[in-house]
């Protein structure tokens, strides 16, 4: 079961649901939760330990979902006669998804790798001047290699 609900869905976007809206946010609540897991599969432990706060599961779930609500047919732009207006595909994409943002909030905004250039050699380049160290390695084929702190 989802950590929002279809009355946090209510209050954020700031209006009553239709009975088949509810139903629908319902299973897009699931939905992202899905979605969320898929990367976090042991997001109730981390929730419930304190490590990822509840309050932050839930406004995410919930501005994904609205995201959804606010352009349902994912209209980019519309014109009628001399009239158009064009939507924020960041704002209201109409696709159930999380922004980079989100996701940063949910690992807890560190980032995940690092990137280092590193000379063909297997050394180190930082500053301009080579610094050897046995632990960094690439391929002879590529410049750069990642580690993970």
């Amino acid at each position: 079961m989802a950590y929002a609900t279809p009355a946090d869905v209510e209050t954020r976007l700031g209006r009553d649901l239709s009975p088949e809206e509810e139903a629908q946010v319902t299973e897009l609540l699931e939905d992202v939760e899905t979605i969320i897991k898929l990367r976090i599969p042991d997001l109730d432990a981390k929730v419930a330990a304190g490590e990822i706060p509840e309050r932050l599961v839930i406004m995410i779930e919930v501005n994904a979902v609205v995201r959804v609500l606010r352009n349902p047919d994912a209209y980019v732009s519309e014109t009628d006669g001399n009239y158009s207006y064009t939507r924020s595909t960041e704002g209201a994409n109409g696709y159930l998804e999380l922004l980079p943002i989100e996701w940063d909030w949910l690992f807890g905004g560190g980032g995940m790798f690092q990137i280092v250039p590193v000379s063909p050699f297997g050394d180190r380049v930082e500053g301009g001047a080579r610094q050897p160290d046995a632990h960094y390695w690439c391929p002879p084929s590529y410049g750069w290699t990642v580690r993970v702190p």
